[in-house]
């Protein structure tokens, strides 16, 4: 087996000039595209993580928004029971209406189907309430 080891480095020596650099040039290539293959297969994955996190971050300013037309909602419908006054009840249904357009887009715009469950839910009870 030794002798067929050396056999083989005797022939290698032996190659041209030009057919060691066009060697040399093929191994680079070869290790070159090997190391974009890996490449390609991780930003695939990046970018699918990518993707999920800005899902997430959509899907977490809707639930932001609906919170913060809820808070003006109630804080106008309040203000209305004390006061009384016709342009506190208009403000207080136009607060209403920009709720359930808060609450329709997070339904539209989610995909998570556990999230959307409890958008869902919400959507019901707010109807009731409405």
């Amino acid at each position: 087996m030794a002798g067929r080891s050396g056999a083989r480095l005797i022939k290698f020596p032996t190659l041209r000039f030009r057919a060691k650099i066009m060697l040399g040039f093929a191994v680079t290539l070869a290790i070159s595209a090997a190391s974009m293959g890996f490449a390609y297969l991780g930003f695939e994955r990046v970018s699918a993580g990518v993707a999920a996190y800005r899902q997430s971050v959509t899907e977490a300013d809707l639930a932001r928004n609906i919170d913060r037309e809820l808070i003006s909602y109630r804080a106008l419908a309040r203000y209305f029971v004390v006061t009384a006054k016709e342009e506190d009840g208009k403000a207080a249904l136009t607060a209403e209406a920009s709720l359930r357009e808060a609450i329709l887009e997070a339904m539209k715009n989610t995909t998570h189907p556990a999230r959307l469950e409890q958008i869902t839910k919400l959507e019901r009870e707010f109807r009731a309430l409405a």
